[in-house]
């Protein structure tokens, strides 16, 4: 009978077990997803989509917590914590970003894109800027949606701008009150909740403003017009911080970017079916959104501009590069 030795006993030892070890799978991670939105908001509803589609597509490797309406981080904070990786994902606006990169504001700007197809075409040709200025802040985006447009709810008919310079404007974004004061009028900055009180208490005879915001301020009792100028289509990103993404395992870095891009394909169409239901149920209180008469939207289209042009001025080559991939016009 042939005797091994030791050190060969030993060897053959070791082969065996070869076939038996297994590599160790990555270990699970969990990332808390802050949002500013409130959950029934249809940018936090495609977050908590997105996190579910995330945790499949890994098979639980990486499960995302949404934490909404700032509950988890402050809207105003949420940039700097994205970057100092205290939340590793985030949903925020775009235009959060612009204090730093004006040309980030690019998706707010009132009317250079008249409708959901000219937004989209917005993003595709801002998208490989807002990348690169990401990326240098160390951050990654992943898809971006748009919120629903601003109408123009009014006491009174208007019909030109001559009859909106009449009617002191409430608003809640800096950008639109910016439409308003280059078209002549007079804005009125307010939050939403105080709204109902500005016009009500006489400082605004309107307010522009996204139609479930009007819904929240119960318009139909302050108003009696209501008017579809489209003023504006703000993207909000989620986004992730690089550091945490490239500590990820490849699949869960895959799963992230698949599911990225079913919500980016699912956005658009989401942000459409959301506004024709606050429509219907700005139409259920008997508040009508008419088409925005002709002469009206050409003084709207003419006043944006300008406010277009300075922020030009401001955006320098990044935004003259989107201006150029967007297709308007260099003067």
């Amino acid at each position: 009978m042939r005797v091994l030795l030791p050190a060969a006993r030993l060897a053959i030892l070791l082969l065996s077990l070869l076939w038996l070890v297994r590599v160790p799978m990555a270990a699970a991670a969990t990332w808390d997803f802050a949002t500013p939105y409130p959950e029934t908001d249809i940018r936090s509803r495609s977050a908590q989509a997105f996190a579910a589609a995330v945790g499949s597509a890994s098979d639980g490797r990486l499960t995302l917590v949404l934490f909404a309406n700032g509950s988890l981080v402050a809207a105003p904070q949420i940039p700097a914590a994205l970057r100092d990786n205290a939340v590793p994902i985030a949903l925020l606006e775009l235009t959060q970003l612009a204090d730093e990169a004006p040309a980030l504001a690019v998706s707010s700007l009132p009317l250079l894109a008249a409708s959901y197809d000219d937004s989209l075409r917005l993003w595709n040709a801002a998208r490989p800027v807002v990348q690169r200025l990401l990326a240098a802040r160390g951050l990654m985006v992943l898809y971006a949606l748009p919120a629903t447009p601003a109408a123009l709810f009014s006491k009174g008919a208007v019909n030109t701008l001559a009859d909106l310079q009449r009617l002191p404007l409430a608003t809640t974004d800096s950008w639109l009150a910016a439409l308003i004061d280059a078209s002549g009028g007079r804005s009125v900055a307010t939050e939403p909740g105080n709204l109902a009180a500005a016009i009500g208490g006489g400082q605004a005879k309107g307010m522009l403003v996204a139609p479930d915001v009007a819904i929240g301020a119960n318009a139909w009792t302050l108003v009696n017009n209501a008017y579809d100028v489209k003023a504006s289509f703000p993207l909000s990103i989620v986004a992730v911080n690089q550091s945490a993404f490239y500590a990820l395992d490849e699949d869960s870095q895959r799963a992230l970017l698949n599911a990225a891009v079913d919500a980016q394909n699912d956005a658009w169409s989401s942000s459409v079916d959301a506004r024709n239901a606050q429509v219907d149920g700005l139409e259920a209180h008997r508040l009508i959104v008419q088409p925005s008469p002709l002469p009206l939207q050409e003084g709207l289209r003419q006043a944006a501009r300008t406010v277009i042009d300075s922020w030009r001025a401001t955006a320098g080559a990044d935004g003259a590069a989107i201006l150029a991939a967007f297709g308007w016009p260099a003067n």
